[in-house]
């Protein structure tokens, strides 16, 4: 993530690091899980054709293999579905804070920021050259986002068509792609915690063989507002420090 310490001239400058990142919160989770998963927008819908939709051949009931995907958690509270189909439900969020350090996640020149030499108060020689203001803003909090993505089908072997499709996408070790509020893509560890069979059978007739897949998102929620600090522009040596004799080279 760091940068070069110095400036073109070689003066040599290390309290700059990094460049400036957005913010990403939770709804960016949401998108990078359906984005990584490969789910289309289809607008405009035509007829009863599904808005969001993954492409699965060979799968009985769809249109030009495209699987209906609904997000139903939290907005959605009714959904009309229509099988087969994907769910996409998000769990929850909680506080990883054994992945956490105390860290700047970025300090670099402030707005309208010039470079000035930097003196000494003591003796009036040049200590180097610095930026007048800088920027910096504190690491984003950990954070293990958890979700559930069902798979329904009216058929066992459709069902397992899509299954396949979602577990080259999820392996038990994987990532997702989020998108910060700044446009930059950021990729995050995503583990999958397994399969669930959850097949319903309502009667004797009616029968919807049907999967759970979940999966945790190792994030980070950002919401520290970056801060603009003023810097020194010379330098109070202690008296210890003046009674020091300068060592010839």
């Amino acid at each position: 993530m760091a940068q070069s310490s110095n400036f073109q001239d070689g003066t040599k400058f290390p309290t700059v690091f990094g460049f400036k990142t957005g913010n990403v919160e939770i709804g960016d989770y949401d998108r990078g899980v359906m984005r990584t998963l490969g789910v289309e927008l289809q607008d405009p819908v035509i007829g009863n054709r599904p808005r969001l939709f993954l492409r699965v051949p060979g799968i009985e009931g769809t249109e030009e293999d495209k699987v209906a995907v609904v997000f139903v958690n939290p907005e959605q509270v009714f959904s009309y579905y229509k099988v087969p189909m994907i769910l996409v439900r998000r769990d929850g969020a909680d506080p990883a804070m054994s992945r956490w350090y105390q860290q700047d996640e970025y300090r670099i020149a402030g707005a309208d920021s010039q470079v000035v030499t930097k003196t000494s108060s003591y003796s009036g020689l040049d200590l180097g050259k610095g930026w007048t203001y800088l920027e910096s803003k504190q690491r984003a909090f950990p954070y293990d986002i958890s979700y559930t993505i069902e798979l329904v089908a009216r058929k066992r072997l459709d069902v397992n068509k899509v299954l396949r499709k979602v577990l080259s996408v999820f392996p038990p070790y994987g990532n997702i792609v989020v998108l910060d509020d700044l446009g930059s893509a950021r990729t995050y560890f995503a583990q999958q915690g397994g399969i669930t069979e959850i097949t319903e059978i309502n009667d004797i007739v009616t029968r919807y063989p049907a999967y759970a897949v979940t999966l945790t998102v190792w994030g980070e929620l950002d919401h520290n507002m970056p801060e603009r600090r003023k810097t020194a522009e010379n330098i109070n040596e202690t008296l210890y420090q003046k009674n020091i004799e300068p060592i010839d080279p």
